[in-house]
């Protein structure tokens, strides 16, 4: 499609998401990057670059994207997980809770995103919501792979809690 019409930017992003799955980065980039160039308003660009950067650590850079892709399309959860993603990495937890909880209210039926959510909510040591959606999660999810991991975790969380109670008495 680019050789045919090399400012079909929606190519150009199309490419730089396979390069990115295929571990690709700089061609990633170079594709994000190119197709930005054509039409800096393409969503599909500034999610690929944006997700990009914040496996890269560049954070600010990569927020600024993913705000422009929500912008764009503030109905895509994949932004929107992008953003709580990030937000997680640089350490941001209430904006990563916050981004996390709109991408699970848009997509409720992904599992990765209710994991998040605990994480940040725990990292935020907001220990009954992270509880309630740990349960959550187990009602939703009692089969995926994840499952184990998130009932041993919330069985260790509830016993620390119980003893920290106890403790204070």
């Amino acid at each position: 499609a680019v050789e045919i019409y090399p400012q079909f930017a929606a190519a150009h992003a199309a490419m730089g998401s396979l390069f990115l799955v295929q571990k690709e980065d700089a061609q990633a980039a170079e594709a994000f990057e190119k197709a930005l160039r054509i039409d800096e308003n393409l969503s599909d660009a500034c999610f690929g670059l944006g997700s990009l950067y914040s496996l890269q650590g560049r954070y600010a850079e990569a927020e600024a994207l993913l705000l422009r892709a929500a912008m764009l399309n503030p109905e895509d959860w994949r932004v929107h997980a992008a953003l709580g993603e990030n937000y997680l990495r640089a350490g941001l937890n209430g904006k990563a809770e916050q981004s996390l909880r709109l991408a699970q209210k848009l997509h409720p039926e992904a599992p990765r995103l209710h994991v998040l959510l605990i994480n940040s909510l725990v990292i935020q040591e907001k220990y009954p919501e992270s509880l309630a959606e740990m349960d959550e999660y187990l009602r939703l999810f009692p089969d995926n792979r994840m499952a184990p991991q998130v009932r041993e975790k919330r069985d260790a969380l509830q016993k620390h809690l119980r003893m920290t109670t106890a403790a204070a008495h």
